[in-house]
């Protein structure tokens, strides 16, 4: 029995202090590139493209008048897509016609010039 209270005896006593751990140091500050290092010049992909007012009026006229059967405007990631299905010259299948650009008015002008081009060839 004596041995048991002789090694609680010895056992070293632990260490308790009033102070804080020491801080680590702080990690190096983290540096960003700047775009032009990657070759991305500033505002080069930035197009102000001035939106004008469009007549839907006069597009449903234009619409009408070549028989179209579908017309659908979509906003995506590049601007704006119109998709526009007309008949063809036969009675066969029906002719798409698809226009993407960055304002729904250049996408529009696309899709009534292909009208036109249609109208003109019948």
């Amino acid at each position: 029995m004596q041995s048991k209270v002789q090694a609680q005896a010895v056992a070293p006593r632990p260490v308790i202090r009033a102070q804080a751990p020491e801080e680590k140091p702080a990690s190096a500050a983290i540096a960003m590139p700047l775009p032009e290092q990657f070759g991305i010049q500033k505002h080069a992909a930035v197009a102000k493209v001035e939106a004008r007012e469009i007549d839907w009026a006069l597009v449903h006229r234009k619409l009408q008048g070549a028989g179209s059967v579908c017309f659908q405007t979509e906003k995506v990631a590049q601007g704006y897509r119109i998709v526009c299905m007309v008949p063809g010259k036969t009675s066969g299948p029906l002719q798409r016609f698809e226009a993407t650009a960055a304002d729904q008015g250049q996408a529009v002008d696309i899709i009534m010039a292909h009208l036109d081009q249609l109208q003109q060839t019948r």
